[in-house]
């Protein structure tokens, strides 16, 4: 008998490569979620740092109007980066679930093909196996026909 071939080979090697090109994406998109969580980790930091040192700088020295302007000016840069770091890390977000809707689609029909493959393995197993104990059994009973009648003749 000839020996096992799934005729949708190529499908099942498209559909994963399909699968493998998603998870790729999945991972980049979560290196930029972590980029900017990092960003919005740095910015928040830093606008505890500048408070952390106004209160320093304001206590027992004066301070000129233009050094306040300034880190007034300084504390909203940063309150503005920080919600513009936010909105990006929420889109970003909304991005990773459509990628992962997008995987799990990918992986489904990897799966149908692969359970497909394995019906189709299973089924031509059985006829394998089949073929073969018909073969065992046509030898044995050839075997068997040789050697009674010599043991009958014997006897």
């Amino acid at each position: 008998m000839r020996r096992f071939h799934f005729t949708l080979e190529a499908l099942l090697q498209l559909r994963k490569r399909k699968e493998d090109e998603v998870k790729r994406e999945l991972a980049h998109k979560n290196r930029e979620i972590s980029q900017m969580q990092a960003e919005v980790k740095r910015v928040g930091a830093e606008i505890g740092e500048l408070q952390r040192d106004s209160r320093s700088a304001r206590s027992g020295t004066t301070i000129s109007v233009t050094d306040l302007r300034t880190w007034v000016a300084y504390r909203h840069k940063l309150m503005h980066d920080l919600a513009a770091s936010g909105r990006r890390v929420e889109v970003l977000r909304g991005e990773l679930g459509a990628i992962r809707t997008r995987l799990i689609q990918a992986t489904k029909e990897t799966r149908a093909v692969e359970i497909l493959k394995d019906n189709r393995f299973a089924e031509w197993k059985k006829e394998y196996n089949s073929q073969q104990q018909e073969f065992t059994d046509d030898v044995s009973q050839k075997l068997h026909a040789k050697r009674t009648p010599l043991v009958e003749a014997a006897r």
